[in-house]
């Protein structure tokens, strides 16, 4: 960030601060493609699993296996994705040791998919919408990288060449 910007930052007041960061925040988690790391992923990743699972919701505290399993295979996901076991804890509301046993309950149902097969196949179809999510968006004007390029040099974009190229028509 550069000097400028953040002496901008620490001239606004306190409310306007909060709605710079509310308004970075949606604008982080709206862009298109990457891993949208908010303090709201938990929230999205259980819902998702939710509706894997036809379920209304996953409870944080509940001991009904599934959603036992579903806290589970979130806080993998969010490790993955580079949350720290303290920020995934905070998020889940449980203790940092229990978001690693978690994460060595996964990779124990990873490493042997013939004794956990149904959680393979939730996790399977997780991972599936999870990639659909990351990517959505991205395949709307896909560019092939075959081919020729077409020419984008000084002169060539505009009214000079008769001839307007814009990101759809690449």
């Amino acid at each position: 960030m550069s000097e400028e910007l953040k002496l901008m930052c620490e001239d606004l007041s306190l409310q306007d601060m909060v709605e710079l960061r509310e308004y970075l925040s949606d604008i982080i988690s709206s862009s298109k493609g990457g891993i949208r790391k908010t303090p709201l992923r938990c929230s999205m990743l259980l819902g998702e699993m939710a509706d894997i699972l036809g379920e209304k919701y996953i409870s944080y505290v509940s001991r009904i296996p599934s959603h036992v399993w579903a806290r589970t295979m979130v806080a993998y996901q969010m490790i993955k994705e580079g949350y720290s076991t303290l920020e995934i804890g905070h998020q889940m509301m449980k203790d940092h040791s229990s978001v690693t046993h978690m994460k060595v309950k996964m990779q124990d149902a990873l490493s042997l998919p013939q004794a956990y097969g149904d959680i393979i196949e939730i996790w399977n179809e997780f991972q599936k919408r999870i990639d659909n999510d990351i990517h959505k968006g991205t395949t709307e004007n896909p560019v092939s990288l075959g081919g020729e390029f077409p020419d984008c040099s000084p002169g060539t974009m505009g009214k000079e060449s008769g001839q307007i190229r814009t990101p759809g028509h690449l």
